[in-house]
Parts: C-alpha cells; structure tokens; sequence
C-alpha cells in the first residue's frame, strides 16, 4: 500500500473522508484543529452540534473547547472590521455577511459544542442509544475499580493456591509474595482484552513437562549414587575452573554438594531446583573456564544440563499455565460482577461501545451516530489503542460523506505506558 502524504494546507485539506494529520508538539496543532473547525463551519455549513471532537483527558476538552470559542470570535471581530488580511480562511469567503450569522449563531451555541474526552463520548452514545447499545438503564458509573479488582485476585489467590502442598506454596512464593504481585503481573491484559499469552498450552502441556522433568530427575540421582565421589574429585581439583565467589571456591562447594545430595535423596518432585545447581551444568562450567584450559568432562554435567533445561520448560508453562487460568477467571468475574452490581467503569465504557458497534443493531448505531456527528476530528491519536480506533472506525469507514480526521505525533505513538499503540497508528 502507497500512502499520499502532502503538506498539510488549510485550504486544500478535504472535509470529508478519513483523514490523518501527523503534527508534532509545536507545531501549531490545535490552532489547525481550530481552523479546521472554522472551515466546516463557513464552508460546509455544518452546525456546531455536528462536529465532535475528541481527545483524551478533561483539561485538554477544556482547552480545545476555549481555543475553539477564540478563534471563532476572533474571525467574527476581522469579518466586522473588515480587516481579514493575512487569514487566507477569511479572504477566501465569498458571502461575508452569511459567514458573520453563522459565527455569531456558534458563539451562542459553544456551551453545546461536541468536544469531549474519549470517555465522555462512550458514554453519551451508550446512554442516548440506549436500546441500540444494549445499555443498562439504572447502572452506576464508577471512577475506581479497584476494590472489586483486589477483591477479585484474592478470591483467585485463595481458591487456586490454598490447597497446594508446602513445596508448590514455596515455588508460588518466589513468584508472587501476594495477590498484588500478581495482579500487577496481568493488568496489561485487563486492560487489553485481545491480549494473549504465549504460547498456547493447557494443563495436559504441564503434565508432560512435569513428567520430563522427572524423568531427568531420575537419571541424575541415578548417575550421582553411582559416580558421587568422582564428580565431587573434578569438581573440587580441576585446575581448569575458576574459583571466584560466583562460580567453583572451594568454601562454597561442600554447601552447594550437600544442597544437592539432600535434594536428589529425599526424591520429591519439587519445582524448586536447590540452591546453585547451575554450577553443575555443562553450560555453568563452560563459562567458568581459565583461558586454554579443556572443559571437564562428566556424563553427570550433561545430565544436569538437560534437567535443568527441562526444568526451566516445566516452570515457564507452569507459570504460563497460571497466567492464563487468573486471566480467563479475572475477565470472567469483572465483568459478571459488575453486571450484577450494576457498575460500569471508565474503560468499559469503550468495551460497552464497541461490543454494540459489532453486535446485531451495530450498524443502525454506526448510522445514528453518523447522522449525530457527520465530521469527526480525534486529538492526540497517537495515544490510542486498537478498541478506540476499532470505535471510530465501524462508525465512519465506508462513508464518504461524512469526515473523520485524526490529529497526532507518530514520534509519540511508541509510548506505551501512556497507552499508545504503534501498530493501530500505523494501521491507520
């Protein structure tokens, strides 16, 4: 696909169709999204009521709304002057009398003016579009969440890990202490619903870890009992090893050797490997060689080596494994808590709309919205994600006739944590 980017010139920019402008900070942004607004005021004779414009927090709705009502005002104060020389909008205007009702008729109607937060229009289209949307009539609407989120990862905590015997609460330990950890762990994916965990696996994937693992466990008690003296002797004399306090010194070994007799005699099926027991891969000991000196060799090593190998794939789709369980029950119990409570939050307001938007009434909300707001213009798209730009595309994609316009900085569009997305940025 070959995309036609030109200049950005006022009076040459369609007014309808989807449109992208890419403007860094500085670069008079707002003041084009204004004079934008003008022009479909003046020349498409849209009413104020019929342009939305969107961005992405309170005060910026608040800016846009006064940098709006300005340059209104201040095109009605030169049309009155006469003195328009310098604004190409102004000179351009071939009825300037029409053009003075049509600003003055604004000015009075700005306090309707369609500028609002992402947020903000979610939820005006859920609740004028109620029967369309599916939209519950007595729901509360909450600004935090995160008492029923807590609430609901503690459940998960207890019902998941309580019965768990003492070796498998110890390995979950050292991965999350709390049920806040693990939260922590998965917001990316409550905040993302096409988020997915990779890869694929389910617990008969586990089982057969487990079972590999297990089986390397066997051959390398089973090399230890009979050759323990000898790899103990290469361990402890082999000219070849450094001895350095994270690798091969001789006042370390005889803690790390006992770690590991314990382990291999006490034949339990830990997911907790003992202490050091890199040091008795071939890999570990590979790296731990003086310069010109021959790798030690063991049949032990290369067992360890194995079973560490297999025990790492068991612990990566355990945790995987958990991951996908608490995710699956944390997106499952939200959501039916908060239907029966009756609660939205912010997000699911977005979620709320774009379910409606692909549903069954989804395309006679698309048309009410379009016929709401034919011209719509998104500030800092840089900032969006995959759902909100899902939203404004089933609404306005496939009509000509109508116009939206999205306003960002690409540079900023690799900002993640500010919920900015690259690809839909570049999708669109």
């Amino acid at each position: 696909m070959t995309l036609d980017m030109q200049p950005f010139r006022l009076l040459e920019f369609p007014l309808s169709g989807i449109r992208l402008i890419e403007a860094g900070a500085g670069t008079g942004k707002t003041y084009t999204i204004a004079a934008l607004y003008l022009r479909l005021l003046l020349e498409a004779e849209r009413d104020i009521k019929e342009i939305l414009v969107v961005t992405f927090t309170q005060a910026a709705t608040e800016e846009l709304r006064d940098r709006i009502r300005r340059r209104i005002r201040k095109a009605l104060v030169d049309l009155e002057s006469g003195d328009v020389s310098g604004d190409e909008l102004l000179m351009s205007l071939k009825d300037a009398e029409r053009a003075k009702e049509v600003l003055r008729s604004a000015l009075t109607q700005m306090d309707e003016a369609a500028v609002f937060t992402i947020h903000g229009f979610c939820q005006r289209m859920l609740v004028e579009n109620a029967f369309e949307s599916g939209a519950l009539f007595d729901t509360d609407f909450i600004t935090d969440e995160q008492d029923l989120r807590r609430t609901i990862i503690e459940d998960f905590w207890r019902r998941r890990f309580y019965p768990l015997d003492a070796e498998e609460t110890q390995w979950i330990r050292s991965l999350w202490k709390c049920p806040d950890e693990l939260l922590d762990d998965i917001r990316n994916y409550l905040i993302h619903n096409e988020l997915k965990i990779l890869p694929e696996t389910n617990p008969t994937d586990v089982a057969k870890a487990k079972q590999i693992a297990l089986d390397w466990t066997d051959r390398v008690r089973t090399c230890w009992e009979k050759a323990q003296d000898e790899i103990t002797e290469v361990l402890k004399t082999d000219k070849g090893l450094r001895r350095t306090e994270d690798t091969y010194r001789s006042d370390q070994l005889d803690t790390v050797l006992e770690a590991l007799e314990e382990y291999l005699s006490d034949r339990i099926n830990s997911l907790s490997l003992p202490d050091r027991f890199e040091l008795f891969t071939t890999e570990k000991i590979q790296n731990s060689l003086k310069k010109n000196y021959q790798t030690p060799k063991h049949e032990f090593f290369d067992l360890c080596q194995s079973f560490k190998e297999a025990h790492d794939r068991l612990l990566r789709l355990t945790k995987i494994q958990i991951l996908r369980e608490v995710i699956d029950y944390f997106r499952r119990e939200l959501n039916d808590r908060k239907t029966n409570q009756r609660v939205l939050f912010f997000d699911d307001l977005l979620t709320n709309l774009d379910q409606a938007l692909s549903g069954n009434s989804g395309k006679v909300l698309a048309k009410r919205v379009r016929e709401q707001y034919p011209v719509a213009m998104i500030d800092e798209f840089q900032d969006t994600d995959p759902l909100q730009y899902r939203i404004f595309s089933r609404i306005y994609r496939g009509c000509p006739d109508c116009g939206l316009f999205i306003i960002g900085d690409p540079k900023q569009a690799i900002y993640s944590f500010r919920g900015a997305d690259i690809f839909t940025y570049m999708q669109a």
